[in-house]
């Protein structure tokens, strides 16, 4: 469903619920595959909703996931996994925010090797001044809004 042009919206419907169970039994069925279903329209809709609405603990697991070296750089320079890492940034609390942007801070060069991933080294690095300086202070934390005006109607009601 999650991968699904109409069913993405309605595992989000269920996400929305904030059933815990639920919650759970639908992050349980996609860790593993975060990546993949992060380089998808449709089921990056899915992933960022349970960064958003999926318990402190389940974000971590995400966020872990997310974070792996083998599929981070292919994540920031894919056109919808972007926005899902950058969601993710914006969701993880210290010290895994640390972490996680050490982990992006070595790729910045090669994403600035091309157009669109110049774009998002440069959002990275305005909201996350630490990347430029390579500190490890958790800087400014904005909204959660990495998403907004991108993939239309996503998050729309089911």
């Amino acid at each position: 469903l999650v991968r699904d042009q109409f069913g993405n919206y309605v595992v989000q419907y269920v996400l929305n619920l904030q059933d815990p169970q639920a919650n759970s039994e639908v992050l349980r069925s996609l860790l593993g595959r975060l990546s993949a279903l992060s380089r998808e329209k449709f089921s990056s809709n899915v992933i960022e909703r349970c960064l958003q609405q999926c318990a402190h603990e389940e974000k971590l697991l995400m966020i872990r996931e997310l974070a792996d070296s083998r599929n981070l750089g292919e994540l920031l320079r894919d056109v919808y996994g972007n926005y899902v890492v950058q969601s993710a940034l914006s969701v993880t609390p210290e010290p895994e925010l640390s972490r996680f942007l050490g982990a992006v801070r070595p790729l910045l060069p090669s994403l600035r090797a091309s157009g669109q991933g110049r774009r998002i080294a440069q959002k990275l690095e305005k909201k996350y001044p630490q990347l430029r300086t390579g500190g490890t202070e958790a800087g400014s934390r904005g909204g959660g809004a990495a998403a907004q005006g991108r993939k239309a109607g996503a998050g729309a009601g089911a």
